[in-house]
């Protein structure tokens, strides 16, 4: 059964509204996540904790990540995790991710680093340079995001581009770690 809140989230993800939208638990982080997956044509970038919980485990966004990736070899998804678990390497997704090498790039945040908003730890999803996702309480999975705002997305863009491609910041992933 499909909830309100999937519903909005559909339409807000396919139309061209320009609409901050507000994601409160991990469920709804699903949903997001989903909307987020099926309108990406091109990248998803991502600062998460471990990926080790409800989320990267959910049957449907596997599938929504499994679809994004084989829709076309030039699509990416990059992780830079910073709480990175080497047990993800052996998850359903992580084994999904370890066999798409060309398109997805996985990096950690060196020593106890990671992304900060208003002095907090903080989660951020960017797509195509359209949309976004920031997570604010990454306990209670609070988030606020939108689809289309070319604007902000190209901050968050920039803030993602220079904690993963610098080596000053993350680190590669080493696939041999996998527990």
């Amino acid at each position: 059964m499909i909830t309100e809140y999937e519903k909005e989230i559909k339409e807000l993800a396919r139309g061209p509204k320009n609409e901050v939208f507000y994601n409160s638990s991990e469920q709804h982080a699903v949903v997001v996540f989903k909307s987020l997956f099926e309108n990406a044509r091109n990248y998803v970038h991502t600062i998460c904790g471990d990926f080790c919980g409800e989320l990267s485990s959910n049957p449907e966004f596997i599938g929504n990540v499994k679809n994004f990736l084989a829709g076309d070899t030039q699509r990416e998804f990059h992780l830079l995790f910073d709480a990175y678990n080497p047990k993800f390497l052996n998850t359903e997704l992580g084994k999904l991710l370890l066999s798409n090498t060309n398109q997805v790039k996985l990096r950690k945040f060196k020593g106890n680093g990671y992304l900060q908003f208003k002095d907090k730890r903080a989660h951020l999803t960017v797509s195509d340079n359209r949309a976004y996702r920031l997570e604010t309480n990454v306990v209670d999975k609070m988030a606020f995001g939108n689809f289309n705002d070319e604007e902000k997305t190209k901050i968050f863009d920039d803030v993602f581009k220079l904690y993963f491609y610098s080596d000053f910041y993350s680190e590669p992933i080493i696939i041999n770690d996998a527990a």
